[in-house]
């Protein structure tokens, strides 16, 4: 299954961190509530700025979870149906093409579901097929393109689209000044998200789902989820999450990797869910991660924090474009269990690929530097044998820069594609390695046809061959020379006019005598021959 397009879509209301948490404190309870600890929490969810469905002084106006769930349904439609709507524009789809929809969220209730509804508005085929996803929280994004991965493995020549929704900030609870609604009010944003697929390959698509794996973990029904009550949806969040993560994950992912014979070594990009700062630190750990390997993690949602529950398969494919070479395989970590092997830009097999080709381009440009040696070696054997006949060198202070900027270049070669990784096809490498060896080869026929005259350096050796501007530096090609002498020749067949000049006329018969092709002879206009070059005079 390949991942052809994907799309978010956040409200239009828009607020920095601050103004929330200002916001927030004024609507909340007051019994209870520590502002300084709300503010400290707050500040430390690494969130820079939120989207709301709603405008920010309208949310203290909300009476009861009727009305909440009233606007969930009717901004939830909406913003589900533009993002579906996006991804089948960008993938040249329409609303017809598309055979199953699956939708999934946890923010409130739809009877019918949300995907009923969005078929119904943008138009989809009556017999598609759908696949509500109610429940499943952060890893919904997971989850569901998991469902997409199974139902494309029966049909391969299906089109299959997950569409997520959640809008949390309606689930906000004025009379909770409990530490998990605290904590929750500060990390999650309102917004949307859709991921269009096909089965099998060939699509163009960066991502390919190779398989996915779901884990329980016991006694951890409270660990993340809502409770029901009169007021709405009240959060319910366990300080122990990052323990569970650093107690379960680790195993997980290794097995799940060694089921397809790889082991976190052949991981070259991790997206993980980004539940908050521990969350993050305790995955880094529990999978013996560098601060690279979550940077996308911690990065990706600071500027505008919107953990939509259920995104990290659209970030997966927006990314997947400058993952590094070497992520052939990406790993879909998600604190909950459920978890995706993704493969990024190259066919399968593979990560081993990506570093067989950055061994032979580094034994390429290995070969390049030893080749630049070489010359060197030659280059001080010819000037010694030029300066033997009292050559005189010029450009003696720029030489050194300009051997430490080429072997500045060499290095900087090596240091890019270790670090970009970039995902080179294979017809375009052969053809510049090609380019290179015949380029290399080119260089050795100028240096074996210039002999004793060919240098790296600028050296001029008084008395050898020059003409009558004086000698030519010894490292001038032949064919300059020849052109150096057919100049001379031309001005010494030429008549000397005033200052020196010399005029070249060319014969044309009769004086006066009229050319039927090109006029009279005498109207053509004489050509001046300055040192062997013409120009019209």
């Amino acid at each position: 299954m390949e991942i052809i397009a994907t799309s978010g879509v956040l409200p239009e209301h828009r607020h920095e961190q601050a103004e929330i948490t200002d916001a927030f404190a004024r609507v909340i309870s007051r019994g209870g509530l520590d502002e300084k600890v709300l503010r400290r929490l707050h500040g430390n969810a690494g969130v820079e700025h939120r989207n709301l469905v709603l405008p920010i002084e309208q949310y203290g106006e909300l009476e009861d979870f009727g009305q909440a769930n009233d606007l969930f349904l009717e901004h939830a439609v909406a913003l589900g149906a533009e993002a579906l709507a996006t991804a089948l524009k960008s993938a040249e789809l329409t609303p017809s093409d598309v055979d199953l929809i699956a939708c999934a969220t946890v923010t409130g209730v739809a009877i019918p579901t949300l995907d009923a509804r969005i078929a119904a508005v943008l138009g989809l085929r009556p017999d598609v097929r759908r696949v509500p996803l109610v429940g499943l929280g952060c890893v919904a994004g997971a989850a569901g393109v998991a469902r997409l991965h199974d139902h494309l493995l029966g049909h391969p020549e299906h089109v299959a689209a997950l569409v997520t929704v959640e809008l949390c900030s309606l689930t906000v609870q004025r009379d909770d000044t409990s530490m998990p609604n605290l904590v929750a009010s500060g990390l999650f944003g309102d917004g949307a998200a859709a991921v269009l697929a096909r089965g099998g390959r060939g699509h163009g698509g960066p991502v390919e789902v190779l398989d996915s794996r779901s884990r329980l973990y016991p006694d951890s029904e409270r660990t993340m989820g809502f409770d029901v009550s009169h007021q709405g949806l009240r959060i319910v969040l366990d300080a122990q999450v990052p323990a569970i993560v650093g107690r379960y994950l680790g195993e997980d992912v290794d097995g799940f990797l060694a089921d397809h014979g790889l082991t976190r070594a052949d991981v070259g990009w991790w997206v993980c869910h980004p539940g908050g700062p521990k969350v993050i630190d305790a995955v880094r750990e529990a999978l013996g991660l560098d601060e690279h390997d979550v940077a996308l993690t911690r990065d990706s949602p600071a500027p505008d924090r919107q953990p939509l529950l259920g995104l990290g398969a659209a970030r997966a494919r927006r990314h997947a474009p400058h993952a590094p070479a070497r992520a052939r395989h990406l790993r879909r970590a998600a604190r909950d269990g459920p978890g995706l092997l993704l493969r990024a830009g190259a066919p399968a097999g593979d990560g081993a690929a990506a570093m067989t080709g950055l061994v032979a381009f580094t034994v390429v440009v290995g070969l390049v530097a030893l080749e630049r040696l070489a010359e060197l070696v030659v280059s001080k054997r010819n000037a010694a044998w030029s300066f033997a006949r009292g050559g005189r060198e010029t450009g003696q202070g720029h030489y050194r820069v300009m051997v430490l900027l080429h072997s500045g270049f060499l290095v900087a070669m090596l240091v890019e594609a270790y670090l970009r990784r970039p995902d080179v096809a294979p017809a375009l490498a052969w053809s510049m390695l090609v380019l290179v060896v015949a380029a290399q080869g080119l260089r050795w026929w100028c240096i074996a046809t210039l002999g004793r005259q060919w240098n790296t350096r600028v050296i001029v050796v008084p008395g050898l061959p020059g003409g009558a501007l004086g000698a030519l530096p010894a490292d001038v090609p032949p064919q300059l020379r020849r052109r150096r002498r057919r100049g001379r020749r031309a001005a010494a067949g030429a008549r000397v006019l005033g200052d020196g000049a010399r005029l070249h006329r060319r014969e044309r018969g009769a004086a006066g005598r009229a050319d039927p092709h090109r006029g009279a002879g005498a109207d053509r206009p004489p050509r001046l021959v300055r040192g062997g070059r013409r120009c019209v005079t």
